[in-house]
């Protein structure tokens, strides 16, 4: 995985670089994949112009760590390249209600928190310009370890122009971010002398 890619300074940018550094992630996002969890009822993984679905088997890993590590938001950016300038009203985790900005694909995010299950489910809106979004995590147990999947939905006339780059490029960043995310949560092999 290379992750020695320059930061992009733009969307462009960042659907370049995942294309050119993550082809093998590079795809969109079969529909009839999304998670069967009810979606607040303005987004829709089968009609809304963007779509992506990724998941990551975490062995040993229960879903309080890796629900830990996602609420601490202001530490995306120590292992996730495409999330910057994470501020939070207060503290450093998410809760539910909560509004906080970001950035991600160079663009500033008014995100508010509108999905809260400790240790199960977490999602976000995302508001930018023409584009409208709602990400969120989903945790399920599974053989001693955790299923994590992660799904975004996108509508409005922003997400409808950029809908042919978008889709393959937020299935890519969101299998960095699950790849990343893994690297944090498994336990490191003991090193042998």
């Amino acid at each position: 995985m290379n992750m020695n890619f320059p930061k992009p300074s733009n969307a462009l940018g960042w659907f370049l670089a995942l294309r050119r550094n993550f082809p093998e992630w590079y795809e969109v996002s079969p529909r009839a994949q999304a998670h069967p969890k009810p979606w607040p009822a303005r987004f829709n993984p089968m009609t809304d112009a963007v779509f992506s679905y990724n998941e990551i088997f975490l062995p040993g890993v229960t879903p309080n760590e890796v629900f830990e590590v996602l609420i601490s938001a202001k530490n995306w950016p120590n292992f996730y390249p495409n999330a910057e300038a994470v501020q939070l009203p207060t503290g450093e985790k998410l809760q539910a209600g909560m509004k906080f900005v970001w950035r991600t694909f160079a663009t500033t995010q008014q995100s508010t928190v509108e999905l809260f299950e400790p240790n199960q489910a977490l999602g976000w809106t995302a508001e930018s310009l023409g584009v409208h979004a709602f990400h969120r995590w989903i945790l399920e147990p599974q053989n001693n370890g955790t299923r994590v999947i992660t799904e975004e939905c996108q509508n409005g006339f922003g997400a409808t122009l950029a809908q042919t780059m978008m889709n393959p490029s937020l299935h890519a960043t969101h299998q960095l971010w699950l790849e990343q995310l893994q690297s944090v949560v498994l336990p490191s092999p003991a090193v042998v002398a």
